[in-house]
Parts: structure tokens; C-alpha cells; sequence
């Protein structure tokens, strides 16, 4: 009688290198599925804005799906170090609308950075772009 082998599949789901996950070769007792995340090409840029101005800046992501289509939503981080939605689900994180919102809020007060990320979402999983910030300056 043959004897049958159970094979347990274990996904890893690879956000980064496949590089970081060397160790992680399969064996005929442990098959590895390895699947690709999106892969960001273009991270966002930090901006400055000068009170008054009329032109406002954009931070920017671009990216390659590894499987279906790609989603956005950038997050802006609080003083306690933690991210929160901005409500922006676009690739342009357009900061007049935020910059408004924090000058009408706060008047000078709103004068400081504010550090962004987008996550970047396609059909295998999920990928944070690198931080950018948003400085707001006075008008000299």
C-alpha cells in the first residue's frame, strides 16, 4: 500500500522582499505559497505651505497591482503618534481642502507639520507608502 502524505499549505503573504523571507524555503513537510502585494514606485513627497498662498501643494502615490485593481486611503498622524483616516481614497492626496479645514480650526495655530502615508490595497493585501509632511508656515 502506497502511503499518502497530508501537506498542510501555509501562505506567507510577501509585503517587501522576497529577500526578508530567505528562511522560508519549502520543504516536501511544509509547501510555502508565496504571494506578491502591490508594489509602490512612486512615494509621496513632503510639501511646505505658506499661509496665504494661493497655490496649494499634492502629495502623490504611484503604484503596480500584483493582483485585481488598486484602492488608496491616506492617513494623517495625530499628536499621539497614530494614524487616522483622512478620507482621501484617491492615488492625489490634494491638501487644499485639509489646509482650509486645519487654518479655519485653528488660525496660527495651525502652523506645524502634519505627516502623511497612503495604504495602497490591491487583491493580495496591503502596502504603506513612506511617511511625507505637510508643513505649514506663516506668511513671513
Amino acid at each position: 500500500m502506497k502511503q499518502m502524505k497530508m501537506w498542510m499549505i501555509a501562505a506567507i503573504l510577501i509585503c517587501g522582499t522576497a529577500a526578508m523571507f530567505t528562511s522560508c524555503a519549502a520543504n516536501e513537510d511544509s509547501p510555502v505559497i508565496v504571494v506578491n502585494c502591490p508594489t509602490i514606485t512612486t512615494q509621496p513627497e513632503s510639501a511646505t505651505y505658506t499661509i496665504g498662498d494661493t497655490t496649494y501643494p499634492k502629495m502623490r502615490v504611484t503604484a503596480i497591482a500584483s493582483a485585481g485593481e488598486l484602492t488608496y486611503e491616506w492617513f494623517v498622524k495625530n499628536e499621539d503618534g497614530n494614524y487616522y483616516s483622512s478620507g482621501i481614497t484617491t492615488a492625489e492626496l490634494d491638501l487644499k481642502a485639509f489646509i482650509g479645514n486645519m487654518i479655519a480650526l485653528l488660525r496660527e495655530e495651525a502652523i506645524g507639520d502634519y505627516t502623511f502615508m497612503c495604504k495602497v490595497t490591491d487583491g493580495n493585501g496591503t502596502v504603506e507608502s513612506n511617511e511625507a509632511t505637510l508643513t505649514i508656515v506663516a506668511n513671513p
